[in-house]
């Protein structure tokens, strides 16, 4: 996974400002995974159209990898990932992962990014590509 410094120079400028808050709320949350996972192939040098996200990744010789796990999973990994949320009502959807620090995740919306704790992440499910 990326440090916060890799991050000033491989993510937006807003990545090295992003301040620490609380986790993103549902209807910042993408609804659609391709839209998280295609930001995924991009950040590895792919790209993508219309149609199966990781069918085009895996043309490109990257590897779409799903697994349902904790933050510990998430850490062992060391990868950018997409994180499956739900709410306390079952609302599901996904945001990204991009960076970590020990006690915070970098964690990036559709509406922008922000560091938040470990602690208040409750991810059902993570897919790294």
């Amino acid at each position: 996974m990326a440090s916060a410094d890799d991050l000033q120079t491989k993510q937006p400028a807003v990545a090295a400002s992003a301040a620490l808050g609380a986790m993103p709320e549902r209807g910042q949350w993408w609804k659609q995974e391709a839209t998280p996972l295609g930001l995924l192939v991009e950040r590895w040098g792919g790209q993508v159209s219309k149609g199966d996200v990781c069918e085009q990744a895996v043309a490109q010789s990257l590897r779409c990898f799903r697994a349902y796990g904790s933050t510990q999973l998430i850490r062992l990994l060391d990868r950018p990932v997409m994180l499956l949320l739900q709410d306390e009502s079952g609302a599901k959807g996904q945001v990204l992962l991009w960076g970590m620090r020990p006690d915070q995740a970098l964690v990036q919306h559709k509406d922008g990014q922000l560091w938040v704790r470990w602690i208040d992440l409750a991810p059902i499910g993570a897919a790294n590509s």
